[in-house]
């Protein structure tokens, strides 16, 4: 997992220090800002979270939001029902056999201001993350952080080798 995050690190450095001549900041949070943000939204995050969040509190997305979202800052994680209540709405409307009802208490906690999304998903005691993209509507779900993350890693890899041919 730690490789994982490092290779996010330096490749988004990459890809910011291409694109805009100057060096990225990134930065974590404290084990402190987690267990609070854990106690405000009434959720233990995975270890794997945990761990992703000591070195990076909000990264930006590197592809204006459409592939994959940005991550946001924990102070920036918010409850689809109160970020986009338009969403589950949506989805409410055919769910007849409850595909969807996950939704009402899943945690966005990436691309809150974009068009794809990245859920936390804790329901009936099963973890899950989901990527949502308004352009293509639908949802795509990982059974780990981890498995995200090595999706996020190899997209930017590509970016990075489109960018610099």
């Amino acid at each position: 997992m730690k490789n994982s995050i490092e290779n996010i690190i330096s490749l988004s450095k990459q890809i910011y220090r291409l694109e805009n001549n100057e060096e990225l900041h990134i930065y974590g949070a404290s084990p402190e800002e987690i267990k609070s943000a854990e106690l405000d939204l009434d959720i233990e995050f995975s270890t794997e979270l945990k761990e992703f969040l000591l070195h990076i509190n909000g990264l930006s997305s590197f592809c204006t939001g459409l592939d994959y979202s940005s991550f946001s800052k924990l102070n920036e994680f918010r409850y689809t029902y109160e970020a986009n209540p338009a969403l589950i709405e949506i989805y409410q409307q055919d769910n007849e056999d409850g595909l969807y009802e996950w939704l009402n208490s899943s945690l966005i906690i990436g691309g809150i201001y974009e068009e794809t999304l990245l859920f936390l998903s804790e329901f009936e005691g099963t973890v899950s993350y989901y990527r949502y993209n308004a352009s293509i509507p639908g949802f795509i779900e990982y059974n780990s952080f981890r498995e995200y993350l090595e999706y996020y890693k190899a997209y930017l890899q590509s970016y990075l080798e489109d960018i610099i041919v």
